[in-house]
């Protein structure tokens, strides 16, 4: 696995690096977040409408 060791000579692409990662994870933590609600939801319903029975 190649992974970019942070050196004096390309601060840049070190800093592009960070950014992407940063961003990556981010996008990582709001699908999951995303999920658990949906799934939050739809389980709520599913109480709802048995109550409801």
């Amino acid at each position: 696995m190649y992974i970019n060791q942070p050196g004096p000579d390309n601060p840049f692409t070190n800093h592009l690096d960070k950014l992407l990662f940063f961003h990556i994870r981010l996008e990582i933590f709001m699908v999951l977040r995303e999920n658990k609600y949906n799934l939050f939801c739809s389980n709520t319903e599913r109480v709802v409408s048995s109550l409801e029975d």
